[in-house]
């Protein structure tokens, strides 16, 4: 079965076809018998959509110059020698490219290369704001849009970095910071009467009907925060019995049992990856004869950045990585070859460690498999509307 990726060594080696020509201006003065002193190359690469290509290997003919792109698509190469080179371009996933450039010390050279992706066999995966839920967090979610009470997400938290938890309430509008005898920080709800404490939930389980000091809990700690200030906001499941919730209610979901992300030992660069497909170490999905498949029940979806999505921002995030024997995703090959905002590609990085995959299978046995999935996040136009009234 053929497959680009082992077919790059030699493509790059072609030039029909795969050269761009940039002319850039020099002097008169130069000739043949007065080399150029050496100069600077700036190359910007891109994809057929504009946006930028992250670890795209780029070298120069003849030459032991090398190197990556940054997260910006954009590399800058110096002392490169005078004259006219060729640069190539290559990225897994991408139909490799070449460009001829004239290095000039009295002119910069300036170029952007475009790649073109090449056919995947995934479907981009579509996160869509407003709608598709799902998890623990999902009613917190499905109430926040609907627009009743005040909620104060995960985002919100880490953006405010409060020191503590009731740092965030004094922000909130009908919400007031008492002391009493047992509490320094006590919640109070204007309206309620200062001795009328509010009701407080954590991760779905009412706490006891004496009042709980909210600073007991680390803003590290909590996931997201709903708060009812009147009767008439309070979700029924949230009421409590005998009618507890009379003076507001506060409802706390924790980070408990989130799993914790171990930091990868080494990470695995572009460029390495590569090379692993190249020794077949790693195998691509033209490669093997049933290409690795998650199960999109089982993989929880990428939550919407909260100040992207009430802002109506759309986005798309291509990432890459290596899916094991076991299905589970190498989160040291974890790598982003483009994303329009990093809110979305850390609500990837997020949910990756909880994905699962059936293992790629070659010659009846498993094996590892690289990916690239692309995600593309949208905002539901009912709930943009809404959130405008």
């Amino acid at each position: 079965m053929s497959n680009a990726y082992s077919r790059i060594p030699r493509v790059l080696g072609t030039a029909a076809g795969l050269v761009v020509a940039i002319t850039f201006a020099i002097s008169s003065r130069a000739s043949a018998q007065d080399p150029l002193p050496p100069g600077v190359v700036s190359i910007s690469v891109r994809d057929s959509l504009g946006e930028s290509i992250a670890g795209a290997e780029l070298t120069v003919d003849g030459t032991n110059v090398r190197g990556v792109t940054d997260e910006r698509g954009e590399i800058r190469f110096t002392a490169v020698r005078g004259g006219p080179a060729t640069v190539h371009v290559r990225r897994l996933g991408f139909q490799p490219a070449s460009i001829n450039v004239l290095v000039d010390q009295r002119v910069p050279a300036a170029s952007l290369v475009t790649l073109n992706r090449l056919p995947q066999r995934l479907a981009p995966i579509v996160v869509k704001g407003g709608t598709n839920y799902v998890g623990r967090m999902a009613g917190f979610y499905q109430r926040r849009d609907l627009g009743i009470g005040h909620f104060v997400s995960r985002e919100r938290l880490e953006r405010d970095n409060p020191s503590q938890l009731t740092d965030i309430f004094r922000r909130l509008p009908g919400v007031q910071i008492t002391s009493t005898r047992f509490i320094r920080n006590a919640v109070r709800f204007r309206g309620n009467g200062g001795a009328c404490w509010p009701l407080v939930w954590l991760d779905g389980a009412p706490l006891p009907t004496a009042e709980f000091d909210l600073d007991f809990l680390s803003p590290q700690s909590i996931e997201g925060i709903e708060v009812y200030s009147g009767i008439s906001q309070i979700p029924p499941q949230f009421m409590g019995s005998r009618g507890l919730g009379s003076c507001g209610v506060i409802v706390v979901w924790s980070r408990e049992g989130e799993r914790r992300q171990k930091k990868p030992k080494k990470v695995v660069t572009a460029t390495e990856l590569a090379d692993m497909v190249a020794s077949l170490k790693v195998y691509t999905p033209d490669q093997v004869d049933i290409p690795a498949r998650g199960d999109s029940l089982s993989r929880p979806q990428p939550a919407y950045p909260e100040a992207l999505l009430f802002s109506g921002a759309p986005g798309q995030v291509l990432t890459e990585f290596v899916v094991d024997t076991l299905g589970h995703v190498e989160l040291e090959t974890f790598g982003v070859i483009s994303s329009t905002d990093p809110k979305f590609t850390a609500a990837v990085r997020r949910v990756l460690p909880d994905w699962a995959y059936a293992p790629a299978m070659l010659n009846g046995k498993r094996v590892r498999q690289l990916v690239q999935q692309s995600f593309q996040f949208v905002v539901d136009s009912a709930l943009l509307r809404r959130l405008k009234q």
